[in-house]
């Protein structure tokens, strides 16, 4: 059985102009720097209401991160 964890690797071209490796680990990076900033204010949130709605955004950004890296993996 294989253990071994691997993806496709898909060559991009090289350029100036941006290509879709580009936009979607912008979108990536920017979605873990979102919910990195929640974590943080999850922990300084001043009440259980402001808490919980911070908590809700939290998760749901946490599994579109997840889904956008799913894809990239999977398209290498």
């Amino acid at each position: 059985m294989n253990n071994q964890i691997s993806n496709p690797k898909v060559e991009v071209e090289k350029g100036i102009d941006l290509n879709d490796k580009d936009y979607i680990t912008c979108v990536l990076t920017s979605l873990k720097e979102l919910e990195k900033n929640y974590a943080i204010a999850l922990t300084e949130a001043s009440n259980e209401e402001l808490f919980q709605k911070y908590f809700n955004i939290f998760e749901n950004i946490s599994r579109l991160q997840r889904e956008v890296y799913e894809v990239m993996f999977k398209k290498g």
